[in-house]
């Protein structure tokens, strides 16, 4: 059971990375509407974690602690004998020197590509190399050490790469490296913001630098698309590739132009959208599409249902994706981060196949909401016209029901959720 978690990393990136393709969508199944439950790190690392929407798990901002580590996948199949193994980057609130419980080997870092403080299974040292590469170094010593110990014992590995997160600094062999001429879509650059939220206007990027950070991106990209070959070649050639699960996404997606925002933290289909490759032989189809709706609190039910695994410490918010179950609409939620972001307030979205509407909340009084957005993703896919606030009052849809139904799904627990 392997979950590779990148980070900062739109879902469109993954065309330019041909081996994971190759392994993980080629031989495994492309889900092309999975979303997070919160575009921000610590707090979407939570619920991919725990398999709870963030108001339940209580991992609200980046940096403060509220996440109980007890209640996530790693203690449960820790528990049900598991060898469980983390390499990468964790939650920015957990001090570098503590180990994170349930997991018997342990490569801890915060960020940084090259020459960075980690912790190596309690010792803390400032590493030599790439770290992209030293993860995967980590996850094949883990492998090979879990088969020492015990062959037939069955393990969880969590792998962590800090790629394609800011500063994005490339191994040196692709530091000049091509990358794939952009193909935007009809929001990059937007030139008429008048229906966003302040916010959003204020943010004005140019087209050049937008396109440098994309191309350093996705240079860092081409490191984990090496790394994650490697890594599962070694699977390969252990035997243990042929019955692991494996999942492949990231903990936010990224703006970068769409709306003309640089940015994370936004509802927008681009900063919630995100990578989500499956691979299981025999159980998941290969070369297959599926348009299911699917967000990271799926991915801990998923996890259990394929193991076997069972736990009865909290009720998870998400579902088994590979049961057949079809969400009807998927929430994300975002909490105000005075320490990241003190300028984009709290706010919920719903997003169905049909629409995707939006509350944005006064931060001293959450109750009131301040701005609300409308699209109908039928005729307006990319988010264009927020028909609430385009100036047209005769097309504004009634938001009564949807108003309520984000209201009833910002409070849902385990089986009350969508």
């Amino acid at each position: 059971m392997v979950v590779i978690n990148t980070d900062d990393m739109q879902a469109d990136m993954a065309a330019a990375l041909p081996k994971i393709r190759q392994w993980l969508a080629d031989s495994g199944t492309t889900f092309r509407n999975a979303y997070v439950s919160t575009p921000s790190c610590c707090p979407s690392r939570a619920s991919l974690m725990s398999g709870r929407y963030v108001h339940n798990n209580g991992q609200f901002q980046q940096q403060t602690l509220g996440f109980n580590l007890d209640l996530t996948i790693q203690r449960y199949l820790h528990d049900a004998g598991f060898f469980t193994g983390h390499a990468g980057k964790f939650l920015h609130w957990l001090d570098l020197g503590v180990e994170a419980p349930h997991f018997d080997r342990w490569t801890y870092f915060k960020g940084g590509y090259e020459n960075v403080y980690m912790n190596f299974d309690g010792t803390v040292r400032r590493s030599q190399g790439y770290s992209t590469t030293i993860v995967f170094d980590r996850a094949i010593d883990y492998v090979d050490d879990f088969e020492r110990r015990d062959d037939a014992r069955p393990f969880y590995l969590y792998l962590a790469p800090i790629a394609p997160h800011d500063p994005s600094i490339a191994e040196p062999k692709y530091a000049s490296a091509a990358v794939p001429a952009h193909q935007p879509d009809p929001s990059y650059m937007e030139a008429d913001r008048s229906d966003k939220p302040p916010f959003v206007r204020n943010q004005n990027p140019t087209a050049a630098a937008v396109q440098a950070t994309r191309t350093a991106m996705i240079r860092t990209l081409y490191t984990v698309d090496d790394q994650v070959d490697r890594f599962l070649r070694h699977l390969q050639t252990t035997g243990e590739l042929a019955n692991t699960l494996v999942l492949f996404t990231s903990d936010n997606g990224y703006l970068l132009g769409e709306h003309k925002a640089t940015s994370k933290f936004l509802p927008y289909h681009k900063a919630v959208e995100v990578p989500f490759l499956l691979r299981w032989p025999g159980r998941v189809p290969p070369g297959a599409v599926d348009d299911r709706l699917v967000t990271h609190v799926d991915v801990v039910p998923t996890i259990l249902a394929a193991t076997g695994v069972s736990q009865s410490h909290v009720a998870l918010d998400g579902r088994d994706i590979l049961s057949g179950f079809t969400r009807p609409r998927a929430l994300t939620e975002y909490w105000n981060d005075a320490n990241k972001n003190p300028n984009i307030p709290s706010w919920a979205s719903i997003r169905t196949t049909a629409f995707r509407y939006a509350e944005f909340y006064d931060n001293a009084n959450p109750a009131n909401v301040t701005f609300r957005e409308y699209y109908n993703l039928q005729a307006d896919p990319y988010e264009l016209v927020n028909l609430l606030a385009d100036g047209v009052p005769s097309n504004d849809p009634d938001v009564v029901a949807p108003s309520q139904t984000l209201r009833m799904t910002r409070q849902c627990v385990g089986a009350g959720c969508p």
